[in-house]
């Protein structure tokens, strides 16, 4: 059974500052707002490891994959 969370942590980067190694398959889909959502996840594992949108030069990367997330503040919730 896949069992769907009300909310997941990511942290917020500069699009230009992020690099991934590995595999990722990538979707993109019309957001709400009118823009091109993307979301990308681990091919091995499911799990999903960046986002972004074209409103926004920012890649979102799941806390969850970060060494030592909690010396991360938070600086905006959507």
């Amino acid at each position: 059974m896949l069992a769907w969370a009300g909310l997941a942590s990511f942290a917020a980067f500069p699009a230009a500052a992020v690099s991934v190694t590995g595999a990722l398959q990538s979707w993109t889909y019309a957001a709400d707002s009118g823009n091109t959502a993307t979301r990308n996840r681990c091919t091995v594992c499911g799990s999903q490891v960046t986002s972004g949108t074209s409103g926004m030069s920012v890649t979102a990367i799941n806390l969850t994959l970060i060494e030592g997330p909690s010396s991360i503040n938070p600086g905006m919730v959507f």
